[in-house]
């Protein structure tokens, strides 16, 4: 079994980039909406429908990464070290979703 760093296949390669995705809406979130909303500067309903989009979005990308993740290493057999810790990430980020969402309607 030969390790890489960058995947090979095109699984392995959605994989990283949805998690590359995350990361982008959940930066332009924290830079550029939540300041705005903070302040009150933009307007309460522009402020919620960006947070809503960016968020739906980050949470499509992360269960997106981590299904394309393991099919990609289990079934693929696609042995690169950037995929194993995606995935490992992406499950971490799902589990802690799952967990936040379910308790908001448990309460």
């Amino acid at each position: 079994m030969k390790y890489t760093f960058l995947p090979k296949t095109k699984l392995g390669k959605v994989s990283v980039g949805s998690s590359v995705t995350f990361i982008a809406t959940w930066t332009v979130y924290i830079v550029l909406i939540y300041p705005m909303f903070m302040t009150g500067t933009g307007g309460p309903t522009l402020s919620d429908m960006l947070l809503f989009s960016l968020s739906i979005a980050g949470i499509i990308a992360v269960f997106v990464g981590f299904v394309t993740g393991v099919i990609a290493l289990f079934r693929k057999k696609d042995r690169s070290v950037l995929l194993i810790i995606v995935t490992l990430l992406c499950f971490l980020i799902s589990g802690f979703m799952l967990l936040f969402m379910s308790e908001g309607f448990i309460s």
